[in-house]
C-alpha cells in the first residue's frame, strides 16, 4: 500500500505499511473507525430498546435522543437530516393522544403559538400523528436552561439580571393577550432562557397547553378530579376557584414569578395542592421585604400583582411594565 507522496512516505509502526505519518487512511485508523462505527450501532440498538422511536423518522424529521420525560409525554432531539435543522419533537403519551381532555390541550398549545407568533415564545412549525395514533409537535430547539434552573443557582436574582429577562417575559405576554388568549400556566418552568453570544440571553415562553381562548365556548379547563389545571403554587385565585379568569390570571402569576425572583420562594409553599390553593384565595402573601431587602417601591408593584381582586391589579401589561421596568432599570444603574 503507498499513500502520499514519495518525499514523506515511511513505514508505519502501526500497521507495516508505507504512507505519511499520521495519514487518516492508515488501515490501523480505519479498523479503529470501523470498531467505533460498530459499537455506535450497538449503543443505537440498545437505546431502541428502551425507546422504539429512537433512530426513526417523525414526518421529515430524524428522532436522536431523549430531552425529557413527562406526564403528558416525551421530548425528543431531531433533526431534519437534509438540512441539518436541529428540533424538538413532543409526542404525546399514546393513551392521552385518544383522550378528548388531553388531545385539547395538545392542539391548544399549536393554536395559541401560530396565532401569536412572537420571537420570545418558541416556535412550533409541525403538527402530526404517528402509526400507533400518538400525536406530535415538532417545534424549534433551544440551548440553555429554565428559569426554574437559574433560579436554583441562587437565592434571588440581582436588578440587572431582572432587566434582561422581564422585559422579554412582558413582550411575550402582552403579544398573547393581545391576541386574547391567557396563558394560565405562567411559572420558571415555562420560561426559557436561550444562551447568546457574549452574554446575552434570549427569553422564550413555553407550554401554552391549557391556554384559554377569548372565542372559547364551554371548554372545560378543570382535570378529571375537578381540580383546576395549572401549577397550584403560581396559580391566581380566579384560577384556583376555576372561574371567572382573564389575562390578569396571568398577571397574578407573574407577580408569583417576581416574588420568587427577589424574594427567594414563592409566597405560599408548603402543606397540600389544596391548602396552596385556599391560601392564594384566601391569605395575604407575607411582606416580600420580610423576606429579602428590597425597596418599598418593589415591593408594592408586586404586592400589586398578587392582589386578591384581579380589579386592584395592573390593568395590563403594559400597565405593569410602566410600573416596573423603569424601577428597575433605576436600581440597577445603582448596581444592586
Amino acid at each position: 500500500m503507498l499513500v502520499g507522496s514519495l518525499a514523506d512516505m515511511q513505514p508505519c509502526a502501526r500497521c507495516g505499511s508505507v504512507h505519511r505519518p499520521g495519514d487518516p487512511r492508515c488501515p490501523a485508523n480505519l479498523a479503529g473507525r470501523s470498531t467505533l462505527d460498530a459499537q455506535l450501532a450497538r449503543d443505537v440498538d440498545e437505546q431502541r430498546v428502551i425507546d422504539p422511536l429512537l433512530g426513526q423518522m417523525v414526518g421529515e424529521y430524524e428522532v436522536r435522543e431523549v430531552l425529557g420525560r413527562g406526564g403528558m409525554g416525551v421530548v425528543y432531539g431531531g433533526v431534519q437530516p437534509v438540512i441539518g435543522k436541529p428540533v424538538a419533537i413532543k409526542v404525546l403519551h399514546s393513551s392521552l393522544s385518544h383522550d378528548p381532555s388531553g388531545m385539547k390541550r395538545f392542539v391548544a398549545e399549536a393554536r395559541a403559538v401560530n396565532r401569536i407568533r412572537h420571537r420570545n415564545i418558541v416556535d412550533i412549525f409541525a403538527f402530526g400523528a404517528l402509526p400507533d395514533g400518538s400525536q406530535y409537535l415538532v417545534m424549534e430547539r433551544l440551548d440553555g436552561r429554565t428559569l426554574t434552573d437559574y433560579l436554583k443557582e441562587r437565592r434571588t436574582t440581582g436588578y440587572a439580571d431582572a432587566l434582561a429577562i422581564l422585559p422579554q417575559v412582558l413582550d411575550a405576554l402582552e403579544a398573547a393577550h393581545q391576541r386574547n388568549i391567557v396563558h394560565r400556566d405562567l411559572k420558571p418552568d415555562n420560561i426559557f432562557l436561550c444562551d447568546q453570544p457574549a452574554g446575552a440571553v434570549l427569553v422564550k415562553l413555553m407550554d401554552f397547553g391549557i391556554a384559554k381562548f377569548a372565542d372559547d365556548t364551554g371548554a372545560s379547563h378543570m382535570t378529571k378530579t375537578g381540580v383546576p389545571m395549572g401549577t397550584p403554587r403560581y396559580m391566581s385565585p380566579e384560577h384556583c376557584q376555576g372561574r371567572g379568569m382573564d389575562h390578569r390570571a396571568d398577571i397574578y402569576s407573574l407577580g408569583v414569578i417576581l416574588y420568587r425572583m427577589f424574594c427567594g420562594s414563592e409566597p405560599f409553599t408548603g402543606g397540600t395542592i389544596m391548602e396552596v390553593m385556599l391560601a392564594h384565595m384566601t391569605l395575604p402573601p407575607p411582606p416580600p421585604r420580610q423576606l429579602a431587602t428590597l425597596p418599598e417601591e418593589l415591593e408594592g408593584v408586586i404586592l400589586q400583582c398578587l392582589a386578591k381582586d384581579k380589579s386592584e391589579r395592573p390593568e395590563s401589561v403594559a400597565a405593569l411594565r410602566a410600573l416596573l421596568l423603569p424601577l428597575l432599570d433605576r436600581l440597577a444603574a445603582g448596581g444592586g
